[in-house]
């Protein structure tokens, strides 16, 4: 019996073992419950569009904690605590100006080693505006055209204003009593949040087709500082027809316009694509070339620099003088439409008609080094250059190629066509200039990015240095000029934005041709057009002097102008001059 006592222990001990055993075996598998634990009903936490917008995040904590990965654009405080019941109180560091919400997170840690855990916490920042379509059509005729649109605010009364680019101000019919201008007229809410815009469209009396952008907008202060806006909209509309060549006798023929008296001369070919035979016999193609040369020496350096240059002109003869689809033009300009100002034509049949003047077709340095200017018989707000380089890097820092500068005659402006013309034939095509603005979409240009290797690349090859990669301006291409007294007025440094990105590339002046398409070129960029200017009135022979140069450009020392918005591009913030085509770079045929 006492045995049976013993063994019936034993029994109860392994047993009381195995459940000791199997109980540890299953805490191993299953892991213990997170120690940090978001108590709110809907985690899914969202903020207004505008700047300091706020949210609260409740959790509890079994341990202390502290925050991780904050982006820098969330304020959230506190940022450690301790167990217990918490609150964290987020708010955002800048408005969402971007077409599309933003989303950022960030981790609340707790614990060490292997018991640490987390926990992470979601923020959208929504958009001021939201879409459901961006493209309207409308007669040729004019008329109404409904936009239907969402205002993402909490508002009563919004104040919703449009911001239009030059194309869509000729387009649009304002009522006469709108003494605000740019408020918004016949906006209907049908919800809180959703609207329909009804806008009254002109007739159009062009013979091609044309289109207008513009965007809606909302002020969060007096002084526009805080601007929040949608994406743009673009309004299309055809033309009424275009006119038909039937003579083409004129075409080909060359005219010289100027011939230099210093140096071996600089060439300039100006041209025009989309004029038809009528605009010959009435002057009409005449008239437009005469305009695009009275454009070219206005402006330092070039007004400077005018006995260097040689400019002829060539007749070209299209078959329509109108573009858009079923129209034909000799030199196949396009226009890329939307919210775009790029252009591209036909390289190759403008290079033909250049090589018409017998000057340039005897001198292949010249010939690979010219300037060619298209007047685009069309009315709209756009403008591309086409940078052609020979690939060769060479010891002066300059690039050899010509360019192809498209110039529409711009009807949005008094002197909308002029300043094209600088800042895509002047800056782009002969300085060989980079872009001064940049896109807020753009973001920042990384160092590891392949547009980052690619610009590093080009400045070598003597592209595009007027803007840097450097934010210490010592460190920049106009180091030299920005530590002379001589420019002091220009308050040269390195300020952000350019190429067109929005951070990590810099411009020399706050503002100039070359950024917003208005004022002067900055001392950078004079610099660099003096610099191929006389290179190519030597004939690739030039020895650049600093002491010289800043002798030359003594009409420009005192000058303000780089850093002043001239006045009459802009009448108010919401007519918006958009950026100019992207450049396109291109290596010359061998």
């Amino acid at each position: 019996m006492k045995n049976l006592v013993i063994m019936r222990y034993t029994l109860k001990f392994l047993l009381a073992q195995v459940l000791i055993l199997g109980f540890v075996s299953c805490s191993k598998d299953n892991p213990p419950s997170p120690e940090i634990k978001i108590t709110d009903t809907n985690t899914e936490y969202s903020v207004d569009y505008t700047k300091n917008s706020s949210v609260t995040v409740n959790f509890t904590s079994a341990t202390s904690w502290s925050l991780n990965n904050v982006p820098k654009e969330l304020t959230v405080s506190p940022t450690s605590g301790n167990s217990g019941s918490q609150k964290l109180n987020i708010k955002t560091n800048s408005g969402n100006e971007t077409n599309a919400s933003k989303s950022y997170s960030f981790q609340i840690i707790g614990g060490e080693g292997t018991d640490r855990v987390q926990s992470t916490v979601k923020i959208t920042q929504i958009s001021a505006f939201t879409l459901s379509t961006k493209t309207f059509t409308v007669d040729k005729d004019g008329g109404q055209v409904q936009v239907p649109f969402t205002y993402n605010g909490t508002d009563d009364d919004p104040k919703i204003y449009i911001s239009y680019d030059g194309n869509f101000g000729k387009m649009w019919d304002r009522p006469s009593n709108n003494t605000k201008q740019m408020e918004l007229v016949s906006l209907e809410p049908i919800t809180r949040s959703n609207w329909t815009a009804t806008f009254k469209i002109f007739k159009n009396p062009e013979k091609g087709d044309r289109e207008g952008s513009f965007c809606f907008t909302i002020y969060k202060d007096d002084n526009g500082d805080e601007t929040y806006s949608s994406e743009y909209l673009t309004i299309k509309q055809p033309g009424a027809g275009a006119n038909t060549s039937t003579d083409y006798s004129e075409d080909g023929k060359t005219f010289t316009l100027q011939t230099h008296t210093k140096g071996s001369g600089v060439p300039i070919v100006l041209m025009g694509d989309g004029f038809v035979d009528l605009d010959f016999t009435n002057g009409n193609y005449k008239k437009k070339i005469d305009r695009a040369f009275a454009s070219l020496f206005v402006i330092e350096p070039l007004k400077s620099l005018k006995e260097y240059f040689d400019v002829y002109y060539v007749n070209v003869v299209s078959k329509n003088d109108a573009y858009g689809e079923g129209y034909e033009t000799a030199l196949g300009v396009q226009f890329e439409g939307g919210h775009s100002t790029g252009i591209s034509c036909d390289d190759d049949a403008v290079v033909k008609y250049a090589m018409k003047v017998d000057a340039l077709a005897k001198n292949d340095f010249k010939a690979g080094n010219m300037q060619m200017i298209v007047t685009v018989n069309d009315n709209r707000y756009a403008g591309t250059c086409v940078i052609y380089n020979d690939g060769t890097a060479y010891s002066d820092g300059l690039t050899r190629g010509y360019s192809i500068a498209l110039v529409p005659l711009d009807t949005s402006s008094e002197t909308g066509f002029e300043h094209t013309l600088w800042h895509e034939a002047l800056g782009h095509g002969l300085g060989k200039l980079g872009d001064e603005y940049g896109y807020e979409e753009n973001g920042t240009l990384e160092t590891t990015s392949s547009e980052y290797r690619w610009l590093q690349a080009a400045q070598k090859y003597g592209l595009y240095n007027n803007v840097s990669l450097e934010s210490d301006v010592t460190k920049s291409p106009w180091a030299q000029l920005a530590a002379d007294s001589h420019y002091s007025a220009e308050k040269l440094g390195c300020y952000e934005g350019a190429f067109t990105y929005y951070g990590g590339v810099y411009r020399p002046t706050d503002d100039s041709i070359m950024r917003n398409n208005t004022d002067q070129f900055n001392a950078p960029s004079r610099e660099l057009i003096y610099r191929r200017t006389m290179m190519i009135a030597n004939d690739g022979n030039f020895n650049y002097n600093y002491d010289d140069f800043v002798a030359f450009d003594k009409p420009s020392w005192s000058s303000t102008s780089a850093n002043t918005r001239a006045t009459n591009v802009q009448v108010d913030k919401h007519l918006v001059r958009l950026p100019l085509g992207k450049p396109i770079v291109k290596v010359m045929k061998k």
